[in-house]
């Protein structure tokens, strides 16, 4: 894993957790420190592990320093794999500062350090020089090694290489050497930082046109399905069409038909049930004189004097015709008004059914109309049957004439 895909891995949402986090770095031997990103922290340790690497020959204790930046380096790796796997951060946020913070960082020296330089030219000259500059440098000297010359002398070069004074080490040399590499680091960071942005903004620039192309090819092939469809369906559409404006037709036609058989729709409503309580009504009064001359029956013929019925047989009839003549009215008026309620009641029953018939063939005819599936002449023939006079059963020439200045107003 490079600085450059940690650099786009920081632009996603998932690196939310550490985008803004920073560490530090001292080291109190060179007297350094320095605050980081997690991007600039790997970019650095990355450079000080090939600085280092560039030594041809190390000893054990500067070994320790390319160590130190390999852990922190290995321990951003994983943290950033372990985001993009999308696991939290917390414990390897703790992994990562206590690499940092590791309990011998007070030894570390960076690679491009004037006493990183210093330290190799002494371990190049004696292993013993070395030893006693580094002692001194970590302020671990041995005071009991000073019987030793070689150790004495390291001690004394540190000492000098400190305070500025050796005759014999330039420690401006080593500075200039030092400031020089730290320039060259710096040039090439920004040279590395350019061609990062160069190649980001190109690789921006061939997604965008990848995506430019890919729309319009999208829209392309869109309108020419879209071509291809309408062509395909203008003759559905237009059949679609009439038959929309066929249903309007209709529904206005139901509509206007609505409007102007409503009102005898209703009437012949009312005027069924209104048919239907007078037969009712009939049928309650005939019963009743049924009763009525029954009982009247009973009671002229039980109460008839033995004198009446024996003038039948004597030879003076005439209390005989006179009682027979009334006899005989009585019963023709009873007869007579038994069969005047009998027609009424008939009559009605039979008005209040053709009432509610044409009702209901009127319903029937909406409906029909609605369908479409009737023609002007079936039109006639139910216009016809619903306007005609209704056979009352009252009159023995009793007819069913038409109405034909109705049907032209409905039909107009």
């Amino acid at each position: 894993m490079n600085t450059q895909e940690i650099n786009k891995f920081l632009k996603s949402d998932a690196s939310s957790e550490i985008r803004d986090s920073k560490f530090t770095l001292r080291f109190p031997i060179a007297n350094f420190e320095n605050t980081y990103g997690i991007a600039s922290l790997h970019k650095y340790v990355t450079d000080q592990i090939k600085k280092w690497g560039e030594y041809d020959l190390l000893p054990s204790e500067l070994l320790k320093n390319r160590n130190y930046f390999v852990a922190i380096q290995t321990r951003i790796e994983q943290l950033i794999e372990s985001l993009q796997a999308g696991n939290s951060s917390y414990p390897l946020i703790g992994e990562l500062q206590s690499a940092i913070n590791t309990y011998q960082y007070e030894k570390m020296l960076p690679a491009d350090s004037s006493e990183a330089s210093f330290l190799i030219s002494l371990f190049k000259e004696s292993a013993q020089l070395f030893d006693a500059a580094y002692a001194y440098f970590t302020q671990t000297t041995s005071y009991s090694s000073f019987s030793n010359k070689e150790y004495l002398k390291g001690t004394v070069m540190a000492v000098l290489y400190e305070i500025q004074e050796s005759p014999s080490i330039s420690r401006s040399s080593h500075e200039r050497s030092s400031f020089n590499s730290l320039k060259n680091k710096v040039e090439k960071y920004v040279s590395d930082s350019d061609k990062d942005l160069s190649n980001l903004l190109k690789e921006s620039q061939d997604k965008v046109d990848s995506f430019v192309e890919e729309l319009d090819n999208l829209k392309k092939d869109n309108q020419e399905k879209l071509d291809k469809w309408f062509s395909l369906n203008q003759a559905t559409a237009r059949d679609l069409s009439k038959d929309v404006n066929d249903e309007r037709k209709n529904i206005e036609q139901t509509y206007k038909e609505l409007l102007q058989l409503q009102a005898p729709a209703q009437h012949w409503k009312e005027t069924a049930q209104k048919l239907l309580d007078e037969g009712h009504m009939f049928m309650r009064v005939l019963f009743a004189l049924i009763l009525v001359g029954g009982f009247s029956l009973y009671m002229l013929l039980w109460k008839t004097p033995e004198s009446m019925l024996a003038s039948f047989f004597s030879d003076d009839k005439t209390a005989a015709i006179r009682w027979s003549i009334v006899f005989v009215t009585f019963i023709s008026l009873i007869f007579f008004g038994i069969q005047s309620l009998r027609k009424a009641m008939f009559s009605s029953f039979h008005l209040a059914r053709d009432a509610q018939e044409r009702e209901k063939l009127t319903m029937y005819y909406l409906s029909l109309i609605k369908e479409g599936a009737i023609i002007d002449d079936d039109k006639k023939l139910i216009l016809q049957s619903l306007f005609s006079r209704a056979d009352s059963g009252l009159l023995k020439e009793d007819s069913s004439p038409t109405m034909p200045g109705i049907i032209d107003k409905i039909k107009g």
